[in-house]
């Protein structure tokens, strides 16, 4: 018998558990990817405040990267919507395979809020909750991806912040 079969896990314990898996590497790697992407941004032109906004809306670095790629080149609107559109296009099956994963039909959770949750679903807490389902019993599963995927959201806008700045403090 594993360990997560003898001990029941409260919900706020398994958004703690995952919060602190999600701290191990994941959220350094993913904070500092997006540092990288600041850069890049303000590189672009992005005030800040339209680097912080593109990192939080967008959640996907190629489609960040597209995004700011056309921006500098001065493409239209319409064009850098299709381009991210397409360059994140990828997201949508992960966002679908979470969904299923963590049941969340079983959630009875209104769609503003299950939009808001798949917002924050990137590659690695996709690949950690996939993980999680094996370790973890079904109704647990989403306060597993909650606690892990808004660690990993925070650090990913404090890296977009650092990033920003970065070029300042070189």
């Amino acid at each position: 018998m594993s360990m997560s079969e003898t001990i029941a896990y409260t919900a706020p314990q398994m958004r703690r558990i995952a919060a602190m898996e999600a701290l191990r590497a994941p959220a350094f790697a993913l904070g500092a990817t997006m540092a990288g992407f600041a850069t890049i941004a303000r590189e672009a032109g992005f005030d800040f405040w339209m680097a912080v906004t593109t990192s939080a809306l967008v959640w996907g670095m190629p489609g960040q990267v597209v995004f700011a790629s056309l921006y500098s080149a001065s493409a239209s609107l319409f064009i850098i919507f299709v381009a991210v559109t397409l360059a994140n296009m990828r997201m949508l099956l992960m966002v679908v395979s979470a969904a299923d994963m963590m049941h969340l039909h079983m959630h009875k959770l209104p769609l503003w809020r299950r939009i808001i949750l798949m917002q924050c679903l990137a590659i690695t807490s996709w690949a950690h909750l996939a993980v999680a389902e094996t370790i973890y019993p079904r109704h647990l599963l989403l306060p597993y991806f909650q606690g892990f995927s808004l660690t990993l959201f925070a650090s990913g806008m404090l890296g977009t912040v650092f990033g920003y700045f970065l070029p300042d403090m070189v």
